[in-house]
């Protein structure tokens, strides 16, 4: 749609000079994002907002939660502070208090997003499936994966 402008309207501000700011997740990706109130990975779904110039463009995160009560926004989350909820059957290791280590397992059912504590079905090595926090969970990547 700009091809018809002249390039002295842009000046050094032209389509092909203007650095381009790229979401690393798109909006609507269901994330479990750190909430420093609770201290805890919480189930929410993101937003991903453009802002800043031309010259300088900006990205801002936001994150719609589910609280139990209601829902709430939580504004301008980094990008460190969130990951990507989880699928049916990834891999991940699942922390436990009793060894002090973190085991392989799997995802063995479609994550609830429904609830502030929901966490994660999980099915151990053992077989064995259990309710896990999402704070005891993170993904399995194979030795020498592309990450």
């Amino acid at each position: 749609p700009q091809d018809d402008v002249p390039d002295e309207i842009f000046g050094d501000e032209s389509p092909e000079n203007v650095p381009v700011a790229t979401p690393f997740l798109p909006t609507g990706t269901d994330v479990d994002f750190y909430s420093i109130t609770w201290k805890l990975w919480m189930p929410g779904r993101l937003f991903v907002m453009k802002g800043g110039t031309n010259a300088e463009p900006r990205l801002y995160y936001n994150i719609e939660a589910d609280t139990g009560r209601r829902r709430q926004i939580r504004h301008n989350v980094r990008p460190n502070g969130m990951r990507r909820a989880l699928a049916l059957g990834e891999a991940i290791e699942v922390y436990s208090t009793h060894t002090k280590t973190w085991q392989p397992a799997v995802i063995a059912d479609d994550p609830a997003r429904a609830f502030l504590f929901a966490g994660y079905k999980i099915e151990l090595s053992s077989g064995e499936r259990v309710d896990v926090p999402r704070h005891f969970v993170r993904r399995r990547y194979d030795e020498g994966a592309a990450v």
